[in-house]
């Protein structure tokens, strides 16, 4: 299985299959305030306020998503089959470079990441660190 974990939430590869799950939302933490003195906590308020607004109810959709292929499936014998075709053919392959670096670069990036215990940006139009 590969697994990408971003801060929006997380995609799983395994087998013939996808899975999506979103990450919970932040919510306001608990507050032990009261030893402040009232301008503070006053100030702490506002603040929790404003970065966490008091939002209207919304659908709640699922955190996760799995999309599979069907049964019998094989993206090895297609993949393959539709490179051989190109070649006899004379077509265009279906992944070519650009399809192979929009891929694997974020995949890659997402180790450095890890490695560099940073965000990296990457600007997927233009295929470029931001």
């Amino acid at each position: 299985m590969i697994r990408f974990t971003g801060s929006d939430g997380m995609i799983e590869i395994g087998g013939n299959s996808v899975t999506l799950v979103k990450a919970s939302p932040m919510s306001q933490t608990g507050r032990s305030i009261d030893s402040f003195d009232e301008s503070v906590r006053e100030e702490y308020i506002a603040y929790q306020q404003s970065k966490f607004p008091p939002t209207r109810a919304q659908i709640i959709e699922p955190n996760e998503f799995i999309y599979s292929a069907p049964s019998g499936y094989s993206d090895h014998y297609d993949h393959h089959y539709s490179f051989i075709q190109a070649v006899r053919n004379g077509n265009s392959v279906l992944q070519d470079g650009t399809f192979g670096m929009r891929a694997c670069a974020p995949a890659l990036l997402s180790t450095d990441s890890m490695r560099e215990n940073k965000i990296i940006d990457w600007n997927p139009v233009a295929m470029q660190l931001r």
